[in-house]
């Protein structure tokens, strides 16, 4: 049995990379989504074509959405809420006519695997048999392992001098001036790049290996945030960090805080079995 307190963390961590990818598109959202003088009908879901996008129901989808996210954080709601959500925030983002954003297909893909979580209330006292973190974690398995193991086979310049790399860093739409002073650094933040990619699809699995495979991968996604202006993939990323981190680290490191907060000593009796915090069902 495998202690569900991530699930929790998640749900906070998804809604707010839901906010941070949702809220800045009311800027344009008229000219993006129902622009009065061009509307595509032949879009991903082909909802245009009996359901044209204006102005008014672009509003209200995208209100709903963040509604919806923040019902999801909350908790009480979370499983019908993100049965609203998932239609709503893709209808509303089929009206582009454009291949969907990495970051929106995999908000989704996280979604998903909120539905399939475990459904207490109490997440922190819950344990279950760890089916839906195997869902998700095949999720990333996909997206690092595809990446980065595309890298290693077919793309030979990311391990011969990081080329690919450190043209990204100084590219004049998306890099930046921190990047710039990077660039020497390209070759070996390369080579650090595909072997976090290509080595996550086994090294996660294992207690031993998967804080610190985890941890690699947090900051490549952390550096390419300050370094690189190209939207919040990382951040939608980390959503789901809180689930693939091992149950029972994070387990101690709950417990750890938790005991901290009562002014108890990190290493007092009851830590590793997670007293006070639940226990499996036997």
């Amino acid at each position: 049995m495998k202690w569900d307190g991530g699930w929790l963390w998640m749900r906070w961590a998804w809604a707010l990379a839901v906010l941070i990818t949702h809220l800045p598109r009311a800027r344009g959202i008229t000219d993006a989504y129902a622009s009065s003088d061009m509307v595509f009908e032949d879009t991903l879901l082909h909802v245009n074509a009996w359901l044209p996008m204006t102005p008014a129901l672009a509003w209200v989808l995208w209100g709903l959405a963040i509604v919806a996210a923040l019902l999801v954080a909350q908790g009480r709601f979370a499983k019908p809420a993100l049965l609203v959500w998932l239609p709503f925030y893709w209808i509303l983002l089929s009206a582009e006519a454009l291949n969907m954003k990495a970051y929106d297909r995999l908000l989704t893909w996280l979604a998903l695997a909120l539905l399939l979580a475990p459904g207490s209330r109490d997440l922190l006292r819950s344990w279950s048999d760890g089916l839906a973190r195997v869902a998700l974690i095949l999720v990333y398995a996909a997206l690092y392992g595809s990446t980065g193991w595309l890298k290693l086979l077919e793309e030979p310049s990311w391990l011969q001098g990081g080329e690919v790399l450190a043209l990204h860093l100084v590219h004049p739409e998306f890099g930046s001036a921190l990047g710039a002073k990077l660039a020497p650094a390209a070759p070996l933040l390369a080579v650090f790049t595909v072997a976090a990619e290509a080595s996550f699809v086994f090294l996660v699995w294992f207690r031993r290996t998967n804080p610190w495979i985890l941890a690699a991968l947090a900051g490549m996604h952390l550096g390419i945030a300050v370094t690189m202006d190209v939207g919040p993939f990382g951040w939608v990323a980390l959503a789901g960090y809180p689930v693939l981190l091992h149950p029972s680290i994070a387990l101690g490191l709950y417990s750890r805080w938790r005991f901290s907060r009562r002014g108890r000593p990190a290493g007092s009796a009851g830590l590793a079995s997670g007293s006070g915090v639940g226990t499996p069902a036997r």
